[in-house]
């Protein structure tokens, strides 16, 4: 029988419980044996906008055990709790993401999209060739929350590219920051050391063609 025990995620410990379990026993184990779990010592992710960690000892999924190098496996680990966990009712609006890095594991387009189009001002731009790069980007970002991501300066009126346009709001930009938990496009991860804010506004450029214009940088 597969079962397995996540446990929330507590600046390196756990918080002393079992957050979602298949199996009642492994979570009583795990919350009366008060374990630590660290990322050095167990497969974690973010779920929910929450950090979890697997209890390597309390899972059927061998893939999952950090102690064994020879069968863990991270990628085929996310996998298989993601699918696991929402096959027992478990519902995650979001999609996996690495901790304490920040990197996709489990991906959907439709979730990142719908988690995109959600917010009011949220404008999702996507590949037509490879469904695997796209980008969610936002203009709700302050000043000082922009040095962590990557942005640029766009309007979504498509009237500001006429030069004949005396309207000065059409001729507004707005600088819309990329939300890259809902985005899949490593080199638009400024978090990834291989990221590249000049390649990154290319492709943004190119995929948005018919939803945001007159591009510029933002540095």
């Amino acid at each position: 029988m597969d079962y397995t025990c996540l446990v929330p995620y507590r600046d390196g410990n756990s918080n002393g419980g079992a957050e979602v379990d298949a199996a009642a026993d492994a979570a009583d184990a795990a919350a009366d044996a008060g374990l630590s779990f660290t990322i050095d010592n167990s497969a974690c992710f973010y779920g929910n906008d929450q950090a979890y960690c697997v209890d390597s000892e309390n899972t059927s999924f061998k893939e999952c055990n950090m102690s064994n190098s020879k069968t863990y496996n991270y990628d085929i680990c996310m996998a298989k709790i993601f699918n696991f966990t929402k096959k027992n009712g478990i519902q995650w609006s979001k999609n996996f993401i690495s901790y304490p890095n920040v990197k996709k594991y489990v991906n959907t387009l439709e979730v990142d999209r719908k988690n995109c189009m959600d917010r009011s001002d949220g404008i999702f731009v996507n590949n037509g060739e490879n469904e695997n790069e796209y980008v969610c980007l936002s203009s709700h970002y302050e000043k000082d929350e922009r040095d962590d991501t990557y942005c640029i300066y766009a309007t979504t009126n498509k009237s500001s590219s006429d030069s004949n346009s005396n309207s000065t709001e059409d001729s507004t930009k707005d600088v819309f920051c990329i939300n890259y938990p809902f985005s899949r496009l490593e080199l638009c991860n400024k978090a990834n050391e291989n990221s590249n804010y000049r390649l990154c506004y290319k492709k943004i450029l190119d995929m948005s063609k018919d939803k945001l214009y007159n591009l510029e940088p933002y540095f």
